[in-house]
């Protein structure tokens, strides 16, 4: 019998190599998020950190999602954290009560430094919220579309492209040697003599026509 999934604490969790982290929905992913951007940022962990002397900027770490509307609240809410995180490591530690572990993750991130090093805490994660302009927080296809733009040379790709969301499909069309239907995707073109907008083929190989 397998055993059960182990439950994941955001402040333990280790910030290298790859992992798969599975949850349904409501069950606290962007809460989840947000906890893991506050360690990139303070390089929190000990030996779980992420592996880099230095902790992270936002324009150095990447998030990604699905949809633009879902990219928006995730920055508002990483945004809001930081500047959350930063106001509790302001406090007075004298002031400071006494709380569980597990029972708020910003008091348990704080209690794991020492109290003389909490105003530079907050310093780095006041900047990081005021930096969230630049945070690379982006669609999947959207981060993709960056990189073929910003490599466009190591890619063999053009520098004008236009990124198009949503591809229905086209028309049926028929090859041109077979005669027999075939169905194909319209895509972005980047070559002007592929007909319909889709895949380049090989010269040798028959092109279909409507």
């Amino acid at each position: 019998m397998s055993a059960p999934p182990a439950i994941l604490d955001p402040l333990a969790f280790a910030l290298r190599g790859s992992a798969l982290i599975e949850a349904s929905a409501g069950t606290g992913k962007t809460y989840t998020i947000a906890a893991l951007y506050l360690r990139l940022v303070l390089r929190h962990g000990g030996d779980a950190a992420f592996p880099r002397p230095e902790p992270l900027t936002p324009p150095e770490i990447l998030v990604v999602t699905f949809t633009e509307a879902a990219t928006k609240e995730l920055r508002d809410r990483i945004r809001a954290r930081l500047a959350e995180a930063a106001d509790r490591f302001l406090e007075d530690p004298a002031t400071v009560e006494h709380r569980p572990a597990g029972a708020d993750v910003l008091h348990d991130l704080r209690a794991s430094y020492p109290p003389a090093e909490w105003p530079a805490c907050a310093r780095r994660l006041r900047l990081a919220a005021e930096w969230m302009d630049e945070a690379a927080v982006s669609t999947i296809h959207g981060w993709c579309n960056r990189m073929l733009r910003e490599h466009a040379f190591d890619s063999g790709s053009l520098f004008s492209q236009t990124l198009e969301a949503d591809q229905p499909t086209c028309s049926t069309k028929r090859c041109a040697t077979t005669g027999a239907p075939s169905s194909i995707p319209c895509r972005p073109t980047r070559w002007p003599s592929c007909p319909a907008g889709g895949r380049r083929r090989p010269r040798s190989a028959s092109r279909c026509a409507s």
